[in-house]
């Protein structure tokens, strides 16, 4: 998933690519591939960029994948009940091929009716 924020702060600086990877001691292409989001940027990596760009980690920070988060605990006249909570990670990647699938199962309905 491209780091949309993170690319469009450093643009707003007016600074290269290159110029953020000396910062952060890495090349130019290894930082590139994590703007892209083909490589996982690390916490510590965020907060150099976020000190790097002088702005707050929340400004720039994009997660590499989904959460979906259930929780069951249902609370009822104050009582709270036993429940389960589930997290769910999906890869973006997977979400825009469930995404094609789903429109695709869509067609077909439209068609049947």
């Amino acid at each position: 998933m491209i780091k949309n924020r993170l690319k469009a702060e450093r643009k707003e600086k007016k600074l290269s690519q290159e110029q953020i990877a000396e910062l952060l001691f890495m090349d130019q292409s290894q930082y590139n591939r994590r703007e892209k989001g083909l490589i996982k940027i690390s916490t510590e990596e965020w907060k150099k960029m976020a000190k790097i760009l002088n702005v707050k980690v929340e400004d720039i920070f994009e997660s590499d994948d989904t959460l979906f988060s259930i929780n069951t605990n249902d609370k009822e006249k104050g009582k709270s009940k036993n429940g389960i909570k589930i997290k769910i990670i999906i890869p973006p990647s997977e979400i825009n091929e469930l995404y094609k699938k789903l429109e695709e199962l869509l067609i077909i309905l439209k068609n049947k009716i």
